[in-house]
């Protein structure tokens, strides 16, 4: 039994740090993509489309790398980082 608990344990831990590296490099994403279109002077309501577009395209992409259950953790995942990213423009409350 102690070697089924310590697999589990290996999965979970394999799991969040998938998780982690997808919220890290969704923030990199995130940032340079906002601070080319600030260089460029898009309004900030066009640049919550193209962030939108580009995660769009990161679900994407996972349907492409990934199968089975991981995809759809990933696929939920990413669609949860999408609403954090449109809710301030929606004019959801704080």
């Amino acid at each position: 039994m102690e070697m089924v608990n310590q697999a589990l344990a290996t999965v979970e831990h394999w799991l969040l740090m998938l998780f982690g590296l997808l919220f890290g490099v969704f923030g990199v994403i995130e940032t340079a993509v906002r601070n080319v279109l600030n260089g460029i002077g898009l309004p900030e309501n066009l640049q919550q489309i193209v962030i939108v577009v580009v995660g769009v395209m990161l679900i994407i992409g996972i349907f492409k790398v990934f199968g089975g259950i991981i995809r759809l953790l990933l696929i939920a995942f990413l669609i949860l980082l999408v609403l954090h990213v449109l809710l301030p423009t929606l004019g959801a409350p704080g």
